[in-house]
């Protein structure tokens, strides 16, 4: 009987998990997940810092994290490890699809993600000029992304440069 109990147990949290949005699967006590809400900002800009960013900015790719992942709190972005929401675009390895149906790269760890996206930057042509665009240049470099394209909002440069702001004080434009 107690195992029939137990067995009731786990199928209830795992359905509970389901109904959430939640992954299944293990988790890995020697990977923290991500903090989310005010604590994601200061994490993803030492994971820039640390997977290296190729001159650009880590605080600028940080501030594009928090907005395309809702501060880490975005479902896609739990799924993906994928801080800049990058889609699929050639891409041949995994992938997730949205309940909107945008088909995004999926990495295996949000270094991963952010290693890539900051290649993606330099080596997409579209993003590419952009970031040469911006080199040298504080605060440019959210106008010249937006510009090639980033992101469909076409307030998505003011809306970084707002989110920025806030978080340091400072207007850098």
């Amino acid at each position: 009987m107690a195992v029939i109990q137990v067995i009731m147990a786990a199928a209830l949290l795992l359905f509970a998990a389901v109904l959430s949005g939640a992954e299944a699967g293990p988790v890995d006590p020697a990977k923290p997940a991500a903090p989310t809400g005010a604590g994601f900002r200061g994490f993803i800009t030492e994971v820039f810092a640390r997977v290296g960013t190729e001159g650009m900015n880590p605080e600028e790719l940080a501030t594009m994290a928090v907005l395309e992942t809702a501060s880490g709190t975005g479902k896609a972005f739990k799924a993906t490890n994928n801080p800049g929401s990058i889609h699929k675009h050639g891409w041949t390895g995994p992938t997730y699809t949205t309940t909107f149906g945008e088909v995004l790269r999926k990495y295996s760890t949000i270094e991963d993600g952010a290693r890539d996206m900051v290649k993606f930057l330099l080596v997409n042509p579209r993003y590419s000029k952009a970031v040469a665009a911006s080199r040298g240049r504080t605060g440019r470099f959210f106008a010249e992304v937006a510009a090639a394209g980033w992101a469909t909002s076409l307030t998505y440069a003011a809306d970084l440069q707002r989110e920025h702001d806030t978080r340091n004080g400072t207007r850098t434009a």
